[in-house]
């Protein structure tokens, strides 16, 4: 790498930002997949893992839904 360029010392920032951003968006949605190896696992029973995959999918509509009005009173 040549010395004399200057590098902003924000772009390192700004690239592990979005990398986790896009991590966390990936992980908060495998939970439902995972359900049939939850079962499988013997974790839970089956009822149990079906109802906390709806209750977690269930919360994002509703964080999604009140998010913008939340947002909008702060």
């Amino acid at each position: 790498m040549n010395a004399s360029i200057p590098r902003a010392p924000w772009l390192p920032i700004w690239a592990g930002l979005c990398a986790s951003l896009v991590g966390i968006g990936l992980a908060r949605f495998a939970y439902t997949p995972l359900i049939p190896a939850l079962i499988n696992a013997h974790w839970f029973a089956n009822a149990a893992v079906v109802y906390l995959g709806a209750a977690n999918l269930a919360g994002y509509l509703v964080g999604a839904l009140i998010g913008r009005p939340l947002a909008k009173r702060w």
